[in-house]
């Protein structure tokens, strides 16, 4: 990043841009010379404002945005246990959620449960038909919503024995028409 520059060098380039001729001469001490070095000053108070408004555009150096940053990205994440603290875990966690891409893909539950701690989960579709004419009494049916549930078998010692909640996130990534039901094996 450029260094901003200071009230001085504003001031000779303010200086440079008088008028020619005796009463533009800003003598060191003079009137116009405090007014140059005092203009200079905000001047440079502005530029250091705007180069620090440069670098809390990137998530990862943010620190005033910050607490923007994270509102617009939903952090602090519901489910997650531990919330990050310190300025340095919260600018990861908004980079992370930043640059985290989505999936609606077998492939991308089965890795995102992987990553939460689940090796060998697997994913399997109910198969529920609609309730409609000529169904008889007995027969498998569900309602309109179960047309699109699903089954996501996890491995494991079942929910809350990691700090992350992988049934919170696996809804929150799930589309919004279906129905994720959760098996523990």
């Amino acid at each position: 990043m450029a260094v901003a520059f200071s009230s001085s060098a504003y001031a000779r380039q303010l200086a440079q841009l008088l008028p020619r001729g005796p009463a533009w001469r800003a003598e060191s001490g003079s009137v116009l010379a405090q007014l140059l070095l005092a203009i200079a000053d905000e001047l440079g108070r502005i530029d250091g404002r705007a180069r620090t408004l440069a670098a809390e555009a990137d998530p990862r150096t943010a620190v005033e945005m910050l607490p923007e940053w994270e509102a617009a990205l939903g952090l602090p994440d519901d489910c997650i246990e531990q919330i990050p603290q310190t300025t340095s875990e919260r600018q990861v966690a908004v980079a992370h959620r930043l640059a985290s891409r989505g999936g609606q893909s077998r492939a991308f539950f089965i890795a995102l449960a992987e990553s939460l701690g689940y090796p060998g989960a697997s994913i399997e579709e109910y198969q529920f038909a609609q309730l409609r004419v000529g169904f008889r009494a007995g027969d498998r049916c569900a309602g309109d919503a179960w047309a699109h549930a699903w089954v996501l078998n996890l491995p494991g010692p079942g929910p809350g024995h990691t700090q992350i909640d992988v049934e919170c996130v696996i809804r929150r990534a799930a589309p919004a028409h279906t129905i994720v039901v959760f098996s523990y094996t």
